[in-house]
């Protein structure tokens, strides 16, 4: 039985394939952006008990299921095209412990906001991360592509001085901003 065609929980069936069709949608287009993702999207799960939305990688972190915490169908595809970023360079946490950066998380929520223009509200951190992405987005979507393809360094392992020798566009003050770890 596919994916798509199982259903958790109490989220119907026709949810569930629309989150799958659009997780490959943006997925396809995160590629065009920023190269292949590292992680193969094996289910999506909407569970209005968790916390916070999240993906969850399985064993050497190339598979991962997505857990998405709203049934509210287009707040999920907020969501989901957010976690959808993190499947770009997943982590194994047993292994490497979580290596988030400004950069990372602020293209996810650029791209989300980017994809569900509702009006829905990230907290500071996530709309600082964003501001410091969104008015560079294309030369740093092309430098991260460069980094990730030529150097085969994660988007949370970017380090400044990298990313401003293939984004020279990019200020010194700037680059440091992005690399530094997401929430510290």
């Amino acid at each position: 039985m596919e994916a798509e065609d199982r259903i958790q929980g109490s989220v119907g069936q026709d949810l569930l394939g629309h989150l799958h069709r659009a997780a490959r949608r943006y997925l396809a287009d995160l590629a065009r952006l920023f190269g292949p993702p590292r992680a193969i999207l094996c289910d999506i799960n909407v569970e209005p008990s968790q916390c916070h939305p999240h993906p969850v990688f399985h064993g050497t972190s190339s598979q991962a299921d997505i857990f998405i915490t709203v049934e509210d169908e287009q707040l999920a595809l907020w969501q989901l095209a957010h976690e959808c970023v993190h499947l770009l360079d997943p982590w194994a946490p047993c292994h490497e412990g979580r290596t988030t950066n400004v950069l990372e998380e602020g293209i996810a929520t650029w791209y989300q906001n980017a994809q569900v223009s509702r009006g829905y509200e990230s907290a500071p951190e996530y709309n600082h991360a964003e501001a410091l992405v969104k008015p560079v987005i294309a030369p740093l979507a092309s430098a991260i592509k460069r980094l990730r393809m030529e150097r085969n360094v994660k988007i949370g392992a970017i380090e400044a001085e990298s990313l401003r020798r293939y984004c020279p566009t990019l200020t010194e003050r700037t680059a440091n901003a992005l690399c530094r770890r997401f929430g510290g």
